[in-house]
């Protein structure tokens, strides 16, 4: 059955981040993170569209192809044991927006009707959460940080590790980039502490911690880091919100 709650201690939080995957060749496959997340009465499924296009939102060039179905790992409590969900992305795709993650929100959204079997953590996103920046608020996030060589089998066997970061640019701001004339309204920038945060986390949900002891909110998805993943660019829960919109409105 689905849980959608939380509480203050951060561990609480790994249960909302899925593995997401594709195999690509015998010995290799591509994954990232995913969640679940519902807005007014629909449930969905999101990630980052780089993780299953191969479209890097950084150099806005293809990196490499993706198959055509990617594989979400859930739990079934009929068989106590791990399952898949299958997406088939073949029109996302052909369709979706290419360019940079700054341009253009790096999304993969798709609404999913489970049933009862399934075990989903799900996180409700209240519109109400986002009146405030949260400048210099903590997050956390869980992400899968594995090898891109590892098998399918292998991967399965796998548990998000953690990371902790500080919001350097608000849910309320435009972020600028040194050297450019980039004005980036869609994304805001953490500072993640090292050893955390790296290759495998994009796709997972991030958390901000509210002020006191209230817990914490969801912070939209982790998209893209510098080349030492001292910083985190993050995709605003408001374009979450936006994307959902537009996913309704088709």
């Amino acid at each position: 059955m689905p849980n959608s709650s939380w509480d203050n201690d951060p561990r609480s939080l790994s249960k909302f981040s899925y593995l997401i995957y594709a195999k690509m060749a015998p010995s290799l496959a591509v994954h990232g993170t995913a969640c679940f997340i519902k807005y007014n009465k629909d449930t969905f499924l999101v990630t980052a569209a780089h993780v299953i296009t191969g479209w890097n939102p950084v150099t806005s060039s293809l990196e490499y192809i993706t198959p055509n179905i990617f594989s979400v790992m859930i739990y079934n409590s009929d068989t106590k044991l791990s399952d898949t969900l299958l997406l088939d992305i073949t029109y996302f795709k052909e369709n979706s927006i290419k360019s940079f993650y700054y341009a253009s929100p790096d999304i993969f959204l798709t609404k999913v009707s489970l049933l009862p079997k399934y075990e989903i953590n799900i996180i409700t996103i209240h519109t109400e959460d986002y009146n405030e920046g949260y400048l210099h608020s903590n997050i956390y996030c869980y992400g899968y940080h594995v090898r891109s060589d590892m098998l399918p089998s292998e991967l399965i066997m796998e548990v998000p590790s953690s990371a902790l970061g500080n919001i350097i640019t608000g849910l309320d701001q435009l972020v600028s980039y040194p050297g450019t004339q980039t004005i980036d309204s869609i994304n805001y920038l953490a500072s993640m502490q090292a050893g955390g945060y790296g290759q495998g986390y994009s796709g997972c949900p991030i958390f901000i911690k509210k002020n006191g002891n209230d817990g914490f909110i969801f912070g939209g998805i982790g998209l893209a880091g510098d080349s030492s993943f001292t910083n985190m660019a993050i995709l605003k829960p408001q374009e979450i919100i936006k994307a959902v919109n537009r996913f309704n409105e088709k």
